[in-house]
């Protein structure tokens, strides 16, 4: 239930706001555009230096998960049960 009341706070201020935020930041809205265009640009070095050592522990995660879920799949059942002689 709190999750959800967070959610509603955080899209009430969004949505409080974002037109205040189109009116003050310069002329025709072009402000937010280069509001959101530097936070882009400025999370690609972010991205860039923190995302390869997160990257390790999330790729061994993801091999592992993968190798559960071809094991447990019908389809390597079908392909077993093909090299055993046995009619599918």
């Amino acid at each position: 239930m709190t999750l959800v009341l967070i959610h509603v706070q955080r899209n009430f201020i969004i949505s409080r706001f974002t037109p205040q935020m189109f009116n003050s930041m310069g002329p025709s809205g072009c402000g937010v555009f280069y509001f959101f265009a530097s936070m882009m640009i400025l999370s690609f070095p972010f991205v860039w230096f923190l995302g390869k050592s997160n990257f390790v522990i999330f790729n061994s995660l993801l091999h592992r998960w993968v190798e559960v879920i071809t094991c447990y799949s019908p389809r390597n059942k079908r392909h077993s049960s093909r090299e055993h002689g046995s009619p599918v």
